[in-house]
Parts: structure tokens; C-alpha cells; sequence
């Protein structure tokens, strides 16, 4: 078998490994160790899932392509993608009183990947899930990732199905304020500068803000304050992003 990177041939064969998944996590693992990005792996060709790789042993394959490219870059691409995938896993489900066996099986796949992306974003920008909330109470990022991974396989009711997708909601939200922060980090100084001029100048619209968030929480009018307090928090987090990529780039 030959193991090839970004179109270049591997020099070395499959040493522990027994299966091509087993191979996948070892190139997982050494693109994290460089700073880089595991996007994709296609075997003999084909994009297969973690599962079926299980199931191919080392000799079962001819050909093992991994695509790795710099982390900002993946990261921003796979947020992209993790952002559509909510939507479509919400629009799949929603209504449902049960899902089948297969649907199961490529949620609980789906979730898996949720969490390898939101790890990678983690790493990369060095945020505490634990502390995040996305709706500024309730459930914290991490609780609502260990949620996700754990009942993928579990909606056979009603009640578990909206549940689910009322943790996916909140996901959405922290996702695109991810694709924020991203976005942020990989722009110019005179973007950067703009984006900062126009916070500055827009500082008493967002104290407002602020104010009509507190003033909705204590009217009982709580779904208005956490889209309010989304909005306002994600507006707080591009600015600081911002404040913190063109410091860097002083440096």
C-alpha cells in the first residue's frame, strides 16, 4: 500500500497499525503535532467513513490519499461546513418521532466529526468551552458537545428529538461566532483597523444594546434577550479578535 500527502508519496510503510483507521488517527495526530490540518482521506479513491475504514485492514487497500493543509485555513473551511451540516441535521429531524437505524448510524458519525472540528477549534484558538455559553446561560459549549455525541444514537421519541435540536440551535450560535473570531485572524491590518474604527464609533449602539438585554431579561422576555445578547456578544468578539490579530501583526 502507498500512503501519499498532498500528492506526494510517503516514504515508509504502516508500522502498529492494523486497520486504515488506525493509520487515519496516526496522520490525525502528527498534522495537529505540526500545526497543520487533516482535511480529507480517500482510500483507493474513494471518501469513506471512519466506520468502513475500521473494517479495512492495512493489506486491503492500495492507496491512501490525506489532504493536509495550514490549520486557520481548514479550520475556517471545515466551520463552513459544520455550520450546514447543523442545519441540515435540524431540518432532517425536525417533526421526527424516531429515526432509523442507518439515520443513527451517520449521526453518531456526524457527531463525532462535530467534536473533532470544535477540538481543533479549540486548540487553535485557545477558548474554554467550559466557560462559554452560547445563549449566555444554560448549557456550556463543552456539556452541549458531550450531549450531542451521547444521544446521537438515542432519538426514538418526541421529546429526545427536540432536545437535540434545541442543543443544535445553541451550537449554531457558537459556530458562527467561531466563524468570526476565524475570519478575524486572517485579515489585514488596514482591514483590521477598519473593523475597529467602526466598533469605536459605534460603542454607544452596542452599550444599547446591553441595556435592552438586561432590560428584556428582567420582563421575562428571555428568547428576545439571548438573540439580543448573541448579537451583542458576537459584535464584542470580532472586535477583540480584531483587537488581538493587529497587535500580533505590530509585533
Amino acid at each position: 500500500m502507498e500512503i501519499y500527502i498532498n500528492d506526494e508519496v510517503l516514504n515508509g510503510k504502516p508500522d502498529k497499525e492494523r486497520n486504515i483507521a488506525e493509520i487515519f488517527d496516526e496522520m490525525n495526530k502528527w498534522a495537529e503535532s505540526q500545526g497543520k490540518y487533516l482535511v480529507n482521506c480517500l482510500v483507493d479513491g474513494k471518501e469513506i467513513d471512519k466506520t468502513r475504514m475500521e473494517k479495512i485492514q492495512v493489506d486491503g487497500a492500495k492507496r491512501l490519499d490525506f489532504f493536509i493543509g495550514e490549520e486557520l485555513d481548514m479550520l475556517q473551511s471545515s466551520l463552513y461546513e459544520l455550520d450546514q451540516y447543523v442545519d441540515k441535521i435540524g431540518n432532517t429531524i425536525l417533526g421526527r418521532d424516531s429515526l432509523t437505524e442507518t439515520e443513527h448510524n451517520d449521526l453518531i458519525e456526524g457527531s463525532n466529526w462535530i467534536q473533532t472540528v470544535l477540538n481543533s477549534a479549540q486548540k487553535l484558538l485557545r477558548i474554554d468551552y467550559s466557560k462559554i455559553k452560547p445563549l449566555g446561560k444554560g448549557k456550556t459549549v463543552d456539556s452541549i458537545i458531550v450531549y450531542l455525541v451521547n444521544f446521537s444514537g438515542k432519538l426514538d421519541s418526541v421529546s429526545a428529538i427536540e432536545e437535540y435540536i434545541e442543543n443544535l440551535r445553541d451550537l449554531k450560535l457558537f459556530i458562527i461566532d467561531l466563524i468570526n473570531r476565524t475570519s478575524a485572524l486572517d485579515m489585514s491590518q488596514e482591514t483590521l483597523f477598519e473593523i475597529i474604527n467602526t466598533f469605536s464609533s459605534g460603542m454607544d449602539s452596542l452599550k444599547e444594546e446591553f441595556i435592552k438585554v438586561n432590560e428584556n431579561y428582567q420582563s421575562g422576555k428571555d428568547i428576545i434577550a439571548n438573540e439580543l445578547l448573541t448579537h451583542a456578544v458576537g459584535r464584542l468578539n470580532i472586535l477583540l479578535t480584531g483587537l488581538i490579530s493587529l497587535g500580533n501583526c505590530i509585533e
